[in-house]
């Protein structure tokens, strides 16, 4: 996405392979450069801009906001994160492949850590520094009351603090993990139940492709054990996962052994990073009918609709239940003698019309 004044411009979510990147995540963090832009008449760092919005986007819940990846990790290893003074740099001069995911992941762990120590009310206070024309060491000083050079020397002392764990285990894990994924491409399910969780929790905010959490949920699932399987991938969303496919195979698990209101809120997560998945939208209806939720199944089977559904007429009835449930009666028939002009066989929808015509 990217942010001019009050014009955001953002991909679709169709415009990259599904679950490439979380889009209710990335219309937020676009969203807050309007109101900062905005508040600051444009006069703001790039790093605070940027840094702000990945902070509020990490609010939003599991699987927003910047991840702490390899790249990340091996910069923070190797003392690639610049000064505060010159974080700017790391955006529009960087000097290495993977330094603007770093300075984006830096400059949002910066801001995390400013509201940490000093309040959230300090970064509104370097808003309003900006808007009157200071720049980084001034508003530093001038709302934090310290020099930048001590903020630098906080900051990284805070930071390693809470990825030492991951720093030190991190070459082993790299290795480990290649192992892993070799035993499960040759089916060795056991090996992988026997050393998947160490390797995960070596690195447990790993969840990209090929994860110890996909593994270990694969092999539990070779071998029929779908509550294991389930419990991995519950802690895969936990962690923030965001893979379309395997938030799928959760919601599915949850819905086999009769716990809704979890596979609800999988669903509810799975389409904010995919709100183009037709089948999500479908199930995520059923389920708001069945808790009671008419108006909430309508926007759901509304949008399973629009979304060109393999079976039409069956999008149509489902629209109808959910119209007839909130004693919407016209939009109810419109929506049924739809699915039946489509298929004039459908006997629960013929069913249905006869209610609603007594």
């Amino acid at each position: 996405g990217v942010t001019f004044g009050y014009v955001v411009a953002m991909d679709s979510p169709s415009a990259r392979p599904r679950g490439a990147f979380h889009w209710a995540s990335t219309l937020w963090h676009e969203l807050n450069h309007v109101v900062v832009l905005a508040a600051t008449a444009h006069r703001v760092p790039r790093w605070f801009i940027e840094g702000l919005a990945v902070y509020e986007e990490s609010l939003g819940g599991p699987g927003w906001g910047e991840r702490l990846t390899p790249e990340v990790i091996a910069a923070i290893r190797d003392k690639k994160l610049l000064p505060v003074s010159e974080l700017d740099r790391g955006f529009v001069r960087p000097r290495y492949p993977s330094q603007v995911v770093v300075s984006y992941y830096q400059a949002g762990r910066m801001c995390e850590y400013i509201a940490e120590q000093w309040g959230v009310e300090k970064l509104r206070g370097m808003v309003s520094a900006f808007a009157r024309g200071a720049d980084t060491p001034q508003a530093v000083r001038q709302v934090l009351g310290t020099a930048p050079e001590e903020l630098d020397a906080r900051f990284i002392k805070w930071l390693e603090s809470r990825t030492s764990g991951v720093l030190e285990g991190f070459e082993q894990w790299r290795r480990r993990l290649s192992r892993l994924q070799e035993a499960a491409r040759a089916g060795r399910h056991e090996e992988v139940i026997r050393d998947g969780p160490a390797v995960r929790d070596l690195y447990p905010d790993y969840v990209g492709v090929g994860s110890a959490y996909e593994l270990l949920a694969e092999a539990w699932l070779a071998g029929n054990d779908k509550a294991a399987a389930r419990g991995e991938l519950e802690r895969y969303q936990r962690a923030g996962g965001r893979d379309v496919g395997l938030l799928k195979k959760l919601a599915a698990l949850e819905l086999e052994t009769g716990r809704g209101k979890e596979a609800a809120e999988v669903l509810s997560r799975m389409l904010e990073v995919d709100p183009l998945d037709e089948e999500s939208h479908r199930l995520w209806g059923n389920l708001r009918l069945e808790m009671g939720d008419a108006e909430g199944a309508i926007r759901e089977y509304r949008a399973a609709l629009a979304l060109n559904p393999n079976d039409v007429a069956a999008a149509h009835f489902n629209l109808a239940r959910a119209y007839h449930a909130a004693q919407r009666v016209e939009e109810a028939k419109e929506h049924v003698l739809a699915a039946l002009e489509l298929a004039p066989g459908y006997r629960p929808a013929q069913k249905l019309l006869l209610e609603l015509n007594p």
